[in-house]
This record gives C-alpha cells, sequence and structure tokens, in this order.
C-alpha cells in the first residue's frame, strides 16, 4: 500500500471508529507493503493455480486428471482422459478383468490408438456427452455418448469397470 494511503487514517482515529476499544492497534510498517495476488479456476481435471506477477498473470499449478472408479461418473470421466492422453496403464485398469487379462499391451495399444477414426470420434462423443445422464441399477451402469452407442459399466470388488467400451 502506497504512502499516500496509509496516511488517511492513523491508528488513533481507526481505533476509535472501530467501536472495539478493547482490540489493539497496530501501525503499517514504514516501507510500502506487497500485495501478493492469487486465484483459482475450476475446470474437469480440477484447479488451475494462478498469481499475478509484474509481467501479468502466471499459472503456477496445473491439475493432473484424477483417475478413480469409485462411482460410474468417476468411472467415465477417468476413461475419457486416460483415453486422451493414451495412458494405456490406467485404461487398462477401467476394463473388467476378464477382458483385461485378454489383451496384450500391444494389443491394448492398437485398440484404443488415436490414429483410429473410431477413436477420436468415441473421444468427440465422449467430451459432448460429459453432463449425459448415466443410468445406474444394482451393479451395473449405462452411459449413453451418442443416439446409438452407450458404454456399458458394471461394479467389480475395486471399483466400477467398462465392460464394452466400442
Amino acid at each position: 500500500i502506497s504512502k499516500q494511503w496509509r496516511t488517511i487514517s492513523d491508528p488513533e482515529k481507526w481505533h476509535q471508529a472501530s467501536g472495539e476499544n478493547d482490540r489493539k492497534t497496530v501501525p503499517l510498517p514504514k516501507k510500502d507493503l506487497t500485495i501478493e495476488w492469487t486465484a483459482s479456476i475450476e475446470d474437469d481435471m480440477g484447479a488451475i493455480s494462478l498469481k499475478k506477477t509484474g509481467k501479468g498473470w502466471r499459472i503456477t499449478g496445473v491439475p493432473f486428471p484424477k483417475y478413480s472408479r469409485s462411482t460410474p461418473r468417476e468411472a467415465v470421466h477417468s476413461f475419457f482422459y486416460a483415453l486422451k492422453f493414451q495412458r494405456l496403464d490406467i485404461l487398462s485398469s477401467l476394463l473388467t478383468e476378464e477382458f483385461r487379462i485378454t489383451l496384450s499391451k500391444p494389443e491394448l495399444k492398437a485398440l484404443f490408438d488415436l490414429k483410429k477414426p473410431e477413436i477420436r470420434e468415441l473421444l468427440k462423443n465422449l467430451e459432448k456427452a460429459k453432463g449425459n445422464p448415466i443410468l445406474v441399477k444394482d451393479r451395473n451402469a449405462v452411459f449413453p455418448y451418442s443416439d446409438t452407442k452407450s458404454l456399458k459399466l458394471v461394479q467389480e470388488e475395486d471399483g466400477w469397470c467398462i465392460v464394452d467400451p466400442d
């Protein structure tokens, strides 16, 4: 705060105006104060932290996708980001055990390769359908992501898994 603003009110006037006579006022330091501006913006992956510097706003914290299978929505969310970022380890963990054990790593990579037009289309449709309701009944769930296609999920011991990743 500049000296101009500090001289508007002295500690005694502030103390009287506050109406809290039992509080002790502390004078501001004689040197200029530094104010630090920060902001946080929420998106699908989490909060992005920003800090204002002399050269403008700078990103100080970038969120990483949270991969979870505790709910059908989180499993679909995790599937989308694992597919987008080609995280084969996560994609593998999101598949049912029966499906997962039949695929080798090269087969998994070939199945979810972003160079394939159907996988790019799947990714595009999943992004468009993010807010669609998920129909859950007992240990089964269905996430419709287009007029004719949907992801089927099943609850296993350690979380929700994708039954048919199209």
